[in-house]
């Protein structure tokens, strides 16, 4: 009976942009709440690990839950084993992508694990990857089929017009947060600005209100 009740959840799941756009800005941001927890429990404080600049909001977390749930009805009945080397390496790939593309882009890195052992040019560790495949594991077993249980009770009509509109601000809310982080890195290089464009990110993302939002975020030169 048990089997046959998960088969049919992992293959009754619905895949949409704007269903997977609420999970996304939902795990975001209990990614964020995540991050701040485990300053408190390995540093005895609490840090605010912002991805956007609008927005509690940690994004790789994002990322990762909708890749699972992408993959979910292929891989929802693997066993554990399996789903931890796929969540193992979502994770890892995820972490060493966004920290790669941080560096090219915005000349910068917001973490570094270079001193713990086993790390990959400072972007991933062993033990990092071990959490986001234990963690990702757990959610695939625990929380993604009664995720995709309840979406089957959901109104449709309503989550996807108001999934609309999250995805539209969250596209925004991305530019604006790639533009103003490029801009905040140009200054830091002391890059003039000659458009109209960069007058309004250095008038509305200065650099002490970049600083505030990616107070880890260390540029290359001050490594």
């Amino acid at each position: 009976m048990g089997g046959k009740t998960k088969n049919i959840i992992v293959e009754s799941y619905k895949f949409d942009i704007f269903t997977i756009t609420w999970y996304f800005v939902i795990f975001s941001a209990v990614g964020f709440l995540f991050e701040g927890l485990w300053s408190v429990i390995n540093f005895g404080h609490w840090d605010n690990h912002y991805s956007l600049v609008w927005g509690p909001l940690t994004v790789i977390y994002g990322f990762a839950v909708a890749g699972l749930l992408a993959l979910y009805k292929y891989i929802g009945k693997k066993n554990f084993l399996l789903q931890f080397i796929i969540c193992f390496l979502l994770g890892s790939i995820l972490e060493y992508g966004f920290s790669f593309f941080q560096e090219l882009f915005f000349k910068s890195t917001s973490w570094d694990y270079s001193r713990m052992p086993y790390n990959l040019n400072g972007r991933i560790c062993l033990r990092m990857s071990l959490i986001w495949g234990l963690v990702g594991m757990i959610f695939l077993r625990l929380v993604a089929p009664k995720l995709t249980k309840a979406t089957k009770y959901l109104n449709y009509r309503i989550m996807n017009h108001l999934g609309f509109v999250l995805f539209v601000f969250m596209i925004l809310n991305f530019a604006v947060s790639i533009l103003a982080t490029y801009r905040y890195s140009e200054r830091h290089f002391n890059v003039v600005g000659d458009s109209s464009l960069d007058a309004f990110l250095d008038q509305h993302y200065p650099d002490e209100r970049m600083k505030t939002i990616y107070y880890n975020m260390v540029f290359t030169d001050e490594r």
